[in-house]
């Protein structure tokens, strides 16, 4: 489950959690949900992964470990440790943050990682104000 870096996209949603949630549960989720505004919540967290092997590439899951993480390998590194990679979505989705780990605990890996760019483009979805009649 190690990933050199995953970029999550953390979408608005109706799922907020329950006291038993709140006092018993992970303190990741608990600041996970902290993000959301009131009186809303959490959807998911959509996590683009860098892989390893370019097998990894489009292979996409629910985390065993959590229904809220749905992940999707993008891209690896190349030869020199570079990677880039593109998500378009066919429809906006509302975006409450970006996440962005590196990952290698599981295997007990040490890596460093730059990132030189991270570009979000967004759709406006205000509406323009309405004039008054006269």
């Amino acid at each position: 489950d190690d990933y050199t870096v995953r970029v999550g996209l953390v979408e608005s949603g109706a799922r907020t959690l329950i006291w038993r949630e709140r006092h018993f549960g992970p303190d990741w989720v608990n600041r996970l949900f902290a993000l959301a505004p009131d009186g809303t919540g959490i959807r998911q967290i959509r996590f683009f992964n860098v892989g390893t092997e370019p097998r990894q590439i489009g292979v996409t899951r629910q985390h065993p470990l959590s229904e809220l993480l749905e992940e999707t390998v993008v891209a690896v590194p190349d030869a020199s440790g570079q990677f880039s990679f593109t998500k378009k979505f066919s429809d906006p989705i509302k975006t409450l943050a970006v996440w962005i780990s590196c990952d290698g605990d599981d295997t007990k890996s040490s890596f460093a990682v730059t990132l030189t760019k991270i570009e979000l483009v967004t759709k406006d979805t205000t509406q323009p104000a309405q004039e008054k009649a006269k």
